[in-house]
């Protein structure tokens, strides 16, 4: 083998670790804060004052600015089994509630399309939605930040929510804090979601990876709630 045939080897292999796998390397599992999306993007869904599932993304580090796209799994909508299952039902609309247009069956369905059949090497659609479902309780983001959601509006460190939810994971692994300017005071940053990562299989949690530049990162002086 040549050293040119072995430098392409390498570096078709150093793109198949993470791609062989399904396409991803890891998981997001984003929840946001209902009050900072109505505020922020309209919803037709208001009220909400807990933590809510935007939805589980299987990603890819060599991807930073653009999630994977699951060409052979697309076209895959809910199956009835899912949503004739009261106790599932029960549980994703106390979890993961369609805040922005109070349609869930229609977001779920959304969010298995895009993002759920990515995964289907770890999870089936049945149990990528129980695993989301476990990640909610797990996390309990609510409980966890329940002394700022009592506190009057007021500027955040991104330092404390972080320290905050390391503690409730039980690591020293990163989350991502998201957040974006408030239509009713544009001098506002509000949090509005939050983001925990996992390993390939779903269970781990690890760092997760800021976007270079990223225009929804949380800065010191963010508002919350």
């Amino acid at each position: 083998m040549t050293i040119l045939n072995g430098v392409a080897l390498a570096f078709v292999l150093s793109l198949c670790i993470p791609m062989c796998t399904g396409s991803y390397d890891h998981f997001k599992f984003v929840q946001q804060w209902p009050p900072a999306v109505c505020d922020t993007s309209g919803c037709k869904r208001s009220g909400l004052s807990r933590f809510t599932i935007h939805g589980l993304w299987p990603n890819n580090k060599t991807y930073v600015k653009n999630q994977p796209t699951c060409l052979t799994n697309r076209a895959n909508s809910i199956k009835a089994t899912i949503l004739t299952s009261s106790n599932l039902v029960s549980k994703l609309s106390t979890s993961w509630p369609d805040v922005k247009n109070a349609n869930d069956n229609d977001f779920w369905n959304k969010q298995w399309d895009k993002h759920g059949t990515c995964s289907l090497q770890t999870y089936d659609q049945a149990q990528y939605f129980e695993r989301s479902y476990n990640m909610w309780k797990e996390t309990n983001l609510t409980k966890t930040l329940d002394s700022l959601i009592k506190q009057t509006p007021r500027q955040q460190n991104v330092t404390d929510i972080e320290q905050l939810i390391q503690g409730v994971t039980a690591t020293e692994k990163k989350p991502l804090l998201r957040c974006e300017q408030s239509h009713s005071n544009a001098s506002k940053s509000l949090l509005k979601e939050i983001v925990i990562c996992y390993a390939h299989n779903g269970i781990t949690v690890i760092d997760c990876v800021s976007r270079p530049k990223s225009t929804f990162e949380c800065y010191d002086g963010f508002w919350f709630p």
